[in-house]
């Protein structure tokens, strides 16, 4: 690639970066999902990246529209932009959702009392606001709420945008295997 010499190299260490470092255009994607055979897209914030077991993961509210989404079908999209390359990565996975288990508990525990707010709202995200001076819920209401979307990656689709001719590469990640690469036309 033009700009990139090692794309494998690049993604790794962004999506790594992107977990702690607000300000890194590898913090927020967008997740694409389909739902009622519509599509739907959200940003979603990155939260972890395993670079061995080949996984990314966020958290969301259980009652949501997208978790109900990824049970019926787990395959996504996530995309990422960065503006200083120019370029653009869009991860395909699959979904696996992990609600009211040690794992999540270990995580919830770890939430700052800021981030369990997200999940403390009485309402549905999305419903209606009937009453703005409900109560907040529970904390024990609240961790039920929350849960980890943890992704397996089946393949990454690197674009490098350059005015003198653009540069892509596709990497799959067959049966957890060696990555393999293969440089296609934009």
């Amino acid at each position: 690639m033009k700009k990139i010499e090692d794309p494998l190299k690049y993604i790794n260490e962004n999506l790594s970066e992107g977990i702690s470092n607000r300000k890194s255009p590898f913090h927020l994607a967008v997740l694409s999902y389909f739902y009622n055979r519509k599509s739907y897209a959200c940003n979603i914030v990155l939260r972890d990246f395993n670079k061995e077991k080949n996984t990314l993961r966020f958290n969301a509210d259980f009652r949501s529209q997208k978790i109900k989404a990824l049970k019926l079908d787990p395959s996504i999209q996530l995309h990422f932009y960065d503006p200083l390359i120019p370029c653009q990565l869009r991860v395909s996975a699959t979904a696996n959702i992990i609600h009211n288990n040690n794992q999540s508990l270990s995580l919830w525990n770890k939430l700052s009392d800021m981030s369990r707010q997200c999940y403390l709202q009485k309402g549905v995200p999305g419903s209606e606001i009937v009453d703005s001076k409900s109560n907040a819920l529970s904390d024990a209401d609240g961790y039920n709420n929350f849960c980890l979307v943890v992704l397996s990656i089946n393949s990454f689709d690197f674009l490098v945008l350059d005015s003198s001719g653009h540069d892509r590469c596709i990497i799959k990640f067959p049966n957890n295997s060696d990555p393999k690469i293969s440089y296609v036309y934009p």
